[in-house]
């Protein structure tokens, strides 16, 4: 049994060689730091910059013209939808997007006018043409970059919601953005049942482009991170489930697969309900299909994050947990397959630490000698979990593998959650090491390294404050070794 002593907060050292993924982390890291600057640019203009996307020659022109707004002020834009000429409202409005993300108080004067919302609503009874909609539907995403619940309160999707059988692919596509800036819209989705329609199309669409566009535009919607009601989201699972049992294209199960993984990951309440509905059964069946094996390991990895380990033990009894551990001397090998080794262990230690043998930690050493930085950076926090979880009595095992170097390679990686597994786990080998000669002995260099006060003194400097923390106890814990070593 493990030792609640066990889980506490320390790192190693030896010569820990840093050359080998040092430029990796970098590179990452400076990635990263783009990320989120491109999603901070892209979050203050509208999300219809990117459907329609003014011309590399266009000129970024005065909003504030007196011709501009004059031109698209609300008395003018009753005017252009009361002459009901088609041409000249999608001209009009496809001027307006463009202006309204360099000026959202002519966007919003025009919101906020009674009269002018009541067009925008009605108008959609007019639409004929797929451009007709596509246009229609860029200028509802521009100005409901400003105030979309004052849409919903209109009734905005009720109002639209019928053309999704004349013209399925603009509106999926509109729901899918919609979906990422306003989780407001995404529950609107679930509440009126909109969501139920594409499901449907999933389901039953015989155009299976159509029908793929569906499993997408259901991944978008689920994508938004706001917090998602269980009791809403439960039959919604039943139907999602489901499709595994129509005959449907690759693409579009392996869509659904991903959308169940990424609920599971918000809501790990409703992980039962799919071990009811038997969709471990599918994956299991389905697993060695090459086609669909990276769509089963991600949702796999996700059934894997349970407390109730009668769960893992069906997984074990099915084989399946030592068929995926074969994989990594395969060409299935992916950061998936140690990303649910992982959620495994994590979740029943007592029941996987048995099935921890010489073929997967050779195997993990292996893959971690030349590979790339994302494989490298699951299998390092793999077996970081291993020395944080297994019974004490395989942690001499694990060390002689030496994939301490490794855990301690990846304490400045940038990620926290990384991070703060790879101190945990050295804290729990340093706590252990007092009572066990044979640890000591293996992780006494590691533990005397300059390196290592180096990297965990680069941590105490980092924002966030648990890994500053946990940075700075195991920095104590080791001065008090090298204290009582010296005494």
């Amino acid at each position: 049994m493990m030792d609640m002593l066990e889980v506490y907060s320390s790192p190693s050292l030896r010569g820990v060689d840093l050359t080998h993924y040092s430029a990796e982390i970098e590179k990452q890291r400076m990635i990263s730091a783009m990320n989120n600057r491109m999603s901070k640019i892209v979050a203050s203009h509208s999300n219809v910059a990117r459907i329609v996307k003014p011309s590399s020659s266009m000129k970024r022109f005065s909003c504030t013209s007196p011709e501009v707004q004059e031109k698209f002020t609300p008395s003018a834009f009753c005017s252009v939808f009361q002459s009901g000429d088609m041409i000249c409202i999608d001209t009009y409005c496809t001027e307006l997007v463009k202006i309204i993300p360099f000026s959202s108080q002519i966007g919003n004067a025009i919101l906020n006018d009674e009269t002018c919302l009541q067009y925008i609503i009605d108008f959609s009874g007019n639409l004929s043409t797929n451009t007709q909609v596509s246009s229609y539907l860029s200028f509802i995403l521009a100005i409901g970059r400003l105030n979309f619940d004052l849409l919903l309160d209109n009734s905005i999707l009720f109002v639209i919601r019928d053309i999704i059988s004349e013209f399925p692919i603009p509106l999926l596509q509109f729901y899918s953005q919609i979906s990422i800036f306003s989780s407001n819209a995404r529950n609107g989705l679930i509440c009126l049942g909109i969501i139920d329609d594409i499901i449907d199309i999933c389901i039953n669409g015989t155009d299976d482009s159509v029908a793929i566009h569906a499993s997408l535009t259901l991944k978008s919607i689920f994508s938004q991170t706001d917090q998602l009601e269980v009791n809403s989201i439960r039959p919604l699972i039943t139907q999602l489930a489901s499709i595994f049992s129509y005959q449907r294209p690759i693409d579009l199960i392996i869509n659904i697969m991903n959308t169940i993984a990424i609920i599971a990951n918000q809501l790990p309440q409703i992980i039962p309900d799919l071990y009811s509905l038997g969709v471990h059964s599918f994956i299991i069946d389905n697993i060695c299909d090459s086609q669909i094996t990276e769509a089963c390991l991600s949702l796999l990895g996700s059934m894997a994050i349970c407390c109730n380990s009668t769960y893992i033990q069906e997984l074990i009894d099915s084989g399946v947990v030592e068929l995926v551990a074969g994989f990594l001397t395969s060409s299935f090998c992916s950061a998936s397959v140690f990303s649910f080794l992982t959620n495994c262990i994590e979740s029943a230690p007592n029941l996987i630490s048995p099935l921890i043998d010489d073929n997967l930690l050779s195997a993990t050493a292996e893959i971690s000698i030349n590979c790339p930085y994302d494989l490298f950076k699951e299998a390092t926090y793999f077996a970081a979990t291993l020395l944080l979880f297994v019974p004490s009595s395989q942690i001499v095992t694990i060390l002689n593998y030496g994939l301490t170097s490794n855990i301690i390679e990846m304490l400045d990686c940038g990620i926290a959650r990384i991070s703060i597994r790879c101190i945990d786990s050295l804290s729990r080998v340093l706590v252990l090491s007092y009572t066990a000669q044979s640890i000591f002995y293996l992780m006494n260099l590691f533990f005397e390294s300059p390196e290592l006060i180096e990297l965990l003194n680069n941590l105490v400097q980092q924002s966030d404050v648990l890994v500053r923390n946990k940075a700075q106890n195991l920095i104590d814990e080791l001065e008090e070794i090298r204290t009582s070593n010296n005494m």
